[in-house]
């Protein structure tokens, strides 16, 4: 479970880089300020949100890996979201 569990750390940190240099790519210096205040606050709000989603849901199954496949299947669908966006910036129409 540690080895597991150290992929999926450097997994979620290794999003750190791209994340903050995708707006840079197609934002002027304006709305750039504006989506890293943006970015920072669904940070927030993740930190916030996230341990009483992975206790609710421990509470319900008794496990801790109900709560674990939740923060899991988030992550999984944040990433789909922004597929779009790194799709068009490799085809070049940004």
């Amino acid at each position: 479970a540690l080895v597991l569990l150290s992929i999926a750390t450097a997994g979620i940190l290794g999003a750190y880089g791209p994340i903050w240099a995708i707006p840079n790519t197609f934002l002027s210096h304006n709305e750039l300020a504006a989506s890293n205040g943006l970015i920072t606050s669904f940070g927030n709000l993740g930190g916030f949100v996230g341990p009483y989603l992975v206790g609710y849901f421990s509470t319900q199954t008794g496990s801790y890996s109900a709560g674990l496949l939740a923060m899991a299947a988030i992550i999984g669908g944040c990433s789909l979201l922004l597929l779009p966006v790194a799709g068009m910036r490799y085809r070049g129409s940004v």
